[in-house]
């Protein structure tokens, strides 16, 4: 055997080992979710039973306010619906919730490996399974542990999707205007599943102007047409909303609290149980991405890495507007919980997809390699980490959960009501309705 034929075979074997590595993450994600999904509404999933209420009472008009209904500072209708049309066709069986999620993480996986083999083929450069392996990791990261048992969450999950294909699809209005379409409704559809889509649209319109498509032939009208349909969707977002109110507090404090917010929020995927570590981790991925950002706006050449740099700093965005809402009623420890994770992993998928883009680049530059490798190796130790806590975590949770499940069904110490919701009269009340309907864990 020829050095060149070993060289190829060790080359394949490491080849197939990363491959097999991209499956292990969606495969513990899954398991999770069979051992300690939770078959009953927890916290806010009782908020949904007034929506099952009004359908099998037939009250139409009920049920429209009902899916209309703000949440805190959301509005959930677009998860609404497809909950309903689970719970009608499941029995309300909680469990389909956590596969939609599981799916929807599938998808989103699948869509941005497939982004990422294009743009890769436009760098003529080679895609490193090594990188595919980073990303099942970040996305399917059992830190985000509330996310994947809570079907409830799907909200957010349902919002990242929206998001990756909408701006995905705005990368490319310049060769249809089908891409605009698309991007337009997806972009509406994450405003009306998590509050956070509100930066879906200046993002947008951010993205048109990077890609200099209002200087090309009909890119007026579609700014024109980005902007009439943003201000609708804004505005009946906002028809009949109540602002949440925020504590008051001191100008000075609030102007230091808010960034430390949001690195916090930006470094919980990579160490969720230290807001301290989360936020200089957060500190340093900025420094990082806003190196590659400015090569974005600056560097003709990576041009095409827009919407690399854009789900970046969506989940910056969506930082700094959870901040705004929640910042002052809760500790910084509130950033790191693990039901919002989704969102600011996105942050380290741009960063991490823009520094594979330029492997090619730096190919004759083997310090910057190694400083690339050096920064996943780091990553995936930190995920990794911080996935082991998220599985102590669930099972903690279980635990208690298993207290008031049996509350629940057999009426007995009723105090342990409070792990399921927070006001056992409304949790009783609710429970009646289930137990009447056949729903939930009523239903056999």
């Amino acid at each position: 055997m020829t050095t060149q034929d070993t060289y190829q075979k060790k080359k394949s074997s490491h080849s197939i080992f990363w491959r097999l590595c991209v499956f292990l993450s969606p495969l513990c994600t899954l398991a999770l979710i069979f051992l300690y999904g939770f078959d009953i509404p927890f916290q806010d999933g009782w908020e949904f039973v007034p929506v099952l209420n009004a359908h099998f009472e037939h009250s139409w008009s009920t049920l429209l306010t009902e899916l209309w209904a703000q949440h805190n500072e959301h509005r959930i209708l677009v998860p609404r619906v497809v909950m309903l049309l689970l719970a009608i066709v499941t029995g309300w069986n909680l469990l389909y919730e956590n596969v939609i999620t599981y799916l929807c993480a599938w998808i989103i996986f699948a869509f941005l490996v497939k982004c990422l083999y294009q743009d890769f083929k436009g760098e003529r450069n080679e895609l490193s399974p090594t990188i595919i392996c980073l990303l099942s990791l970040l996305l399917f990261s059992l830190t985000q542990w509330h996310m994947w048992l809570w079907g409830w969450m799907m909200q957010i999950e349902m919002n990242v999707l929206f998001c990756v294909i909408g701006f995905r699809a705005f990368t490319n209005v310049d060769e249809c205007w089908n891409c605009f379409w698309i991007g337009c409704a997806a972009g509406i559809a994450a405003m009306f599943s998590f509050a956070t889509g509100l930066a879906f649209f200046p993002l947008a319109f951010l993205m048109l102007l990077q890609n200099r498509t209002f200087k090309r032939p009909h890119g007026k009208t579609m700014g024109a047409i980005l902007l009439l349909v943003s201000g609708v969707a804004f505005g009946i977002y906002l028809w009949d909303y109540n602002f949440p109110k925020v504590p008051q507090a001191d100008a000075t404090n609030t102007i230091f609290r808010i960034p430390l917010y949001v690195l916090a929020y930006l470094g919980a995927p990579l160490v969720s149980y230290d807001h301290h570590a989360a936020v200089v981790l957060g500190a340093v991925g900025m420094v990082i991405w806003t190196r590659q950002a400015w090569k974005v706006f600056y560097d003709k050449k990576t041009n095409g890495h827009i919407f690399w740099m854009i789900i970046g700093l969506y989940a910056i965005s969506s930082g700094v507007l959870t901040a705004l809402g929640r910042w002052a009623s809760n500790p910084l420890s509130q950033a790191l919980s693990s039901r919002y994770l989704a969102i600011p992993s996105l942050f380290w998928i741009s960063i991490v997809s823009q520094r594979a883009l330029h492997w090619g680049a730096d190919s004759e530059n083997p310090p910057k390699l190694l400083q690339d490798r050096l920064l996943f190796f780091v990553l995936s130790c930190l995920v990794f980490a911080s996935s082991l806590y998220g599985v102590y975590k669930a099972d903690e949770y279980w635990d208690a959960f298993q207290l008031g499940r049996k509350a629940l069904l057999e009426k007995t110490d009723e105090k342990n009501l409070h792990w399921l919701y927070p006001d056992a009269e409304v949790l009783k009340e609710r429970r009646e309705f289930l137990d009447k309907y056949k729903l939930s864990v009523f239903r056999n």
